[in-house]
């Protein structure tokens, strides 16, 4: 092992004396090869997590007292996570639980002022597909943004991740199938994000339920006071115990601890669970592997229509639509090679908030569509609005010929311009 300095070897000492302060231990450190750095195992009963300290921070952390508080903020909030079931699981307000991966360290980007670090994502709710992925920092933001705080890195790397899957930019393969191409991420260190109160209890929801119930069973911990969730949300962590508190108060969840800082899933989450299933079994979407409860949808819209229609108008409005930041599933955004054809297109129905219908002459002349409409109609129980019918190259004359239920429904018409129909949608969405 590489012999290490003395001045790196007083900031381990004070690093020790640090984490000796919880129930976190430094189980193994090594050096690394042709760096001044060291990785660290940080360990607490069965979980353990790795870090990459550089030999400077080492050195500095004696002198600096803004190291020394980063570093307790990083280790205390290493134990409350090390409590969940994986100490790598996050949740996403898209309803999209995650374990992230991050393979320190970084490597420098070839014809690129940056640097990267290879990230794995798992996909808690269908586990036999992975994203792989090279998050991207500018020496910008190495030097700036994340020089005071060595720890401040991680946080971004893991929030960056959750940011790309809301806005559904991941890509999920099988292993033996993953492009050796990796895409990009590009790290966010500020984020713009400002939950409110009812996201806020959706995302507490979402995170006891797939990060405590489904990774193990009821009484399963998950650590509501993190403070990286509070930085992704843009909320103060005083703010998610307070919804946590009301959602106690509903019997949704169980605080667990006089700090309240633990919760675990209540009667009213898992009967909402159940709820939701069998609203599903009814409406004829099948559910074989898919999530039982979502707090959130998945997409925004699902895009149902006719494959003559693609070219000339469904494909711009579904691209159109992106531009705008909507989680759209179409056909071509979400199908990849191999995949259930039948189990996406259920799952798109099932999890989108809204269906855009497409409606012309060939949608009428073809099953298939036609069967994506009747699992959306399905869906429109007690006056709920999921479709939103677009006239394509039609009148409403001959929507009534077609289909009088659809006819009463008011819809756009494409011959107003891509813009107009998008804004319409807008409209609904906001």
């Amino acid at each position: 092992m590489r012999q290490m300095s003395e001045s790196a070897a007083a900031g381990l000492s004070v690093l020790e004396g640090l984490i000796r302060r919880t129930s976190v231990s430094i189980s193994e450190m090594s050096p690394l090869q042709g760096r001044r750095a060291y990785a660290f195992q940080f360990t607490r009963n069965s979980q353990s997590h790795m870090i990459v300290l550089s030999d400077e921070f080492l050195s500095d952390l004696p002198a600096s007292r803004e190291y020394q508080e980063s570093t307790k903020a990083y280790v205390e909030g290493l134990e409350g996570r090390m409590l969940n079931a994986s100490v790598s699981d996050f949740y996403c307000v898209s309803g999209i639980p995650l374990n992230i991966e991050i393979e320190w360290p970084t490597e420098p980007v070839p014809g690129y002022t940056a640097s990267s670090v290879q990230v794995r994502v798992q996909d808690l709710r269908t586990q036999d597909k992975m994203a792989i992925c090279a998050v991207r920092i500018s020496h910008q933001q190495q030097f700036f943004s994340l020089q005071k705080d060595p720890f401040l890195k991680e946080l971004a790397v893991v929030n960056s991740i959750r940011a790309a899957a809301d806005r559904n930019q991941l890509s999920y393969f099988r292993l033996n199938e993953h492009p050796r191409q990796l895409p990009w991420v590009d790290l966010e260190v500020d984020f713009c994000r400002a939950a409110n109160e009812d996201e806020i209890e959706q995302f507490l929801l979402g995170k006891i339920y797939w990060l405590g119930f489904k990774r193990g069973e009821r009484r399963t911990l998950v650590w509501i006071a993190d403070p990286w969730d509070a930085k992704y949300l843009g909320t103060p962590v005083g703010m998610l115990t307070q919804s946590a508190q009301i959602l106690e108060a509903e019997k949704m969840i169980s605080l667990l601890d006089t700090t309240q800082r633990f919760a675990s899933a209540g009667d009213g989450l898992l009967v909402r669970s159940k709820s939701s299933r069998v609203s599903n079994s009814r409406s004829g979407l099948s559910t074989v592997g898919q999530p039982d409860w979502n707090p959130r949808p998945l997409w925004d819209v699902f895009v149902c229509h006719a494959s003559e229609d693609k070219e000339e108008f469904v494909k711009p409005l579904a691209g159109a639509l992106r531009e705008q930041n909507l989680r759209v599933w179409y056909d071509e955004f979400e199908l990849k090679l191999g995949d259930s054809l039948r189990q996406s297109i259920d799952r798109g129905l099932r999890d989108s908030k809204f269906g855009i219908v497409v409606l012309s002459h060939a949608f009428f002349t073809k099953p298939w569509p036609q069967r994506e409409l009747d699992g959306l109609t399905a869906r429109e129980v007690d006056g709920k609005k999921v479709i939103l019918p677009i006239w394509h190259n039609l009148t409403k004359e001959e929507v009534l010929k077609y289909s009088p239920m659809l006819a009463e429904k008011l819809a756009v018409s494409s011959s107003k311009g891509l813009d107009a129909v998008v804004q319409e949608i807008l409209k609904v969405l906001t």
